[in-house]
Order: C-alpha cells, then structure tokens, then sequence
C-alpha cells in the first residue's frame, strides 16, 4: 500500500497529536493526584498544630492555676482542687488526650 507524501504526513502529524493528548491527559492526573495529597498532608498538619496549642494553652492556664493557689495565703486543698479540676482549667486527662490525639495524627501521617 502506497501514500502519497501528504498523507504519510497527516497519519504522523495525528499520531504525534494523539500522544501529546493522552501524555497531557496523564499529566494533569498526576498533579491532581500531587496536590490532592498534598492538600491532605497539609491539613492533616494544621490539626496537629492546633491541637498542640490548645494543649499548650491549657497546661498553661492550669500552671497559672495552680501558681496562684501556692502563692495565696490560704493554703485549703479545696483551693488547689478547685485549680485543678475547675471549669476554667483542663484536667491532666484532657491534655493527656491532646497529647495522645497529636501523636496519633503525627503517627497517621508518616
């Protein structure tokens, strides 16, 4: 089977054109596929973030807490138990979670 020039010029001109489509379509894939990712690892890291500062923010307020009730005069274990369980103050079990929900998250990324 014999083509003329033309012709043999248009099937190779389409066959290039066919393959820089479907390298283009595979392309755009894979950096969707990258940003998804990284979109992922991005917010996973937020969170861990925010959670260390609330924890920070809370052992903090606790440490206050406790501060002030050794610094009063009166010395009453209802006080420091007051500091320590009060509603204005995290327990050591939630900064614990805090911990734990961070170490979990940076566990889940790697």
């Amino acid at each position: 089977m014999k083509f003329v020039i033309g012709r043999k010029l248009f099937i190779s001109f389409f066959i290039i054109a066919i393959l820089l489509i479907s390298i283009s379509d595979l392309s755009y894939y894979y950096i969707k596929e990258i940003n998804r990712s990284y979109s992922e690892i991005v917010d996973r890291r937020v969170e861990i973030l925010k959670k260390a500062q609330e924890m920070q923010y809370y052992a903090a307020r606790q440490n206050g807490a406790l501060r002030s009730v050794l610094l009063s005069e009166e010395h009453s274990t209802e006080l420091l138990t007051q500091a320590i369980m009060g509603e204005e103050t995290k327990t050591f079990s939630d900064v614990k979670w805090y911990a734990d929900e961070i170490h979990f998250l940076a566990e889940k990324e790697l």
